[in-house]
């Protein structure tokens, strides 16, 4: 469970700076997407 609250952690890190310096909408979609699926791990865990 660790693991899974590190990832999303990460994931919206990453997301947060990917917005704040205007990225590709595309590589926005992509780690909104893989942030959604782990964020659904942690729930179906928890």
């Amino acid at each position: 469970m660790i693991d899974i609250k590190d990832n999303i952690e990460q994931l919206q890190e990453k997301l947060n700076k990917m917005i704040h310096n205007k990225s590709d909408s595309t590589k926005l979609y992509e780690i909104s997407t893989e942030l959604d699926d782990w964020i659904v791990k942690y729930y179906k865990h928890k």
